[in-house]
């Protein structure tokens, strides 16, 4: 199998999904947006941990929404369907 046709990954879907964090992690000032704990960059898509977080996109007015979410919140968004 020829090398470019064994990799999965997308660099241009990486640096859309981290511009998305940077905008919103900039935008909500480093806090849960739905509860305001602070959360920790570097444990952005972590479960457990101090201030580990999630970037949810939940659907806007005709666009989607990047929302820093706590893991607590973010786990409690996703169970109901969010």
């Amino acid at each position: 199998m020829p090398a470019d046709q064994g990799s999965t990954f997308d660099n241009a879907a990486y640096i859309a999904e981290r511009s998305a964090a940077a905008g919103a992690w900039s935008r909500s000032g480093g806090r849960c947006e739905r509860c305001s704990r602070q959360v920790v960059w570097h444990n952005r898509g972590r479960a457990l941990g101090r201030g580990a977080w999630s970037l949810l996109a939940l659907p806007g007015a005709g666009a989607v929404r990047h929302v820093v979410m706590c893991a607590g919140c973010a786990a409690r968004e996703q169970s109901r369907g969010g």
